[in-house]
């Protein structure tokens, strides 16, 4: 055929998302899912104990919890709109918004742990979750801050390495979940028991595998190394929550 100026036009004129097709349907749509899991996990878990007391009226608690709450729904937000993007082939727009992105996390990371702190000594000493009196379970949240600061450090670490990245970001919010999972077993009446709290926050890292075993027949390191390192923490956490040495040790953080 002929190469002319009317065909050159043509050729121009062909829609651009038409030329994206081909690399949108190569593209999963696992991750924008399972942020989205992750939104409804924190709304169940959070329902009754937040949400509907503040949207009531009847919300009692201090207000830095509507500051540690509002940052943590940006994250989850954010966490449903990275992958979005890359599924839609804005990935420079990602990229961009993914320098707000690191700065959220820090200032997640010093929220959740104050939050923490500041929730057992308003706590009576008597309290108790899972058979934990309130200062021994301080360390399950700083446990997961800890677990949460350490993916996002990784996966800032593997910004030019995206099949790591991305599976590093899922398992750092994957880390934030255990305070909305623990409330939702509470809500539903289950009986307390450290063996369902533990298995309860594992269903993100669940899915996750399920996943790489689905689409690759095979477990990306990132989630062999990382889900180790959260099953480690997430199985001994509880023990050493029960020692002594962590008694005192929570005395000093909160004294």
């Amino acid at each position: 055929m002929e190469f002319t100026p009317a065909n050159a036009m043509a050729d121009q004129a062909v829609p651009l998302h038409d030329h994206l097709r081909p690399a949108l349907r190569k593209r999963s749509n696992f991750y924008v899912l399972v942020a989205i899991a992750c939104l409804l996990l924190v709304v169940a878990g959070f329902f009754m104990s937040y949400i509907l007391p503040v949207t009531t009226g009847t919300f009692a608690g201090r207000s830095i919890l509507h500051l540690h709450g509002g940052l943590y729904l940006c994250w989850l937000l954010l966490f449903i709109a990275q992958p979005l993007l890359v599924r839609l082939g804005y990935t420079k727009i990602h990229r961009k918004i993914g320098v707000a992105g690191f700065v959220l996390a820090a200032l997640m990371l010093v929220m959740g742990i104050a939050v923490a702190i500041e929730g057992v000594r308003l706590n009576s000493p008597t309290m108790s979750v899972v058979g934990l009196q309130a200062k021994s379970f301080l360390l399950i949240p700083l446990t997961d801050m800890l677990l949460f600061a350490s993916f996002i450090g990784l996966s800032l670490a593997n910004l030019k390495r995206p099949e790591w990245h991305k599976r590093l970001m899922v398992l750092a919010t994957a880390a934030l979940l255990p305070a909305a999972t623990g409330r939702l077993l509470f809500a539903l009446q289950l009986p307390e028991s450290i063996l369902l709290f533990t298995v309860s926050q594992e269903v993100i890292l669940i899915a996750a595998i399920a996943n790489d075993l689905f689409t690759r027949r095979k477990i990306h390191p990132a989630y062999l190394w990382g889900g180790a390192l959260m099953l480690i923490v997430h199985l001994t956490r509880f023990p050493l929550a029960g020692t002594s040495w962590w008694s005192s040790v929570a005395e000093w953080i909160v004294g």
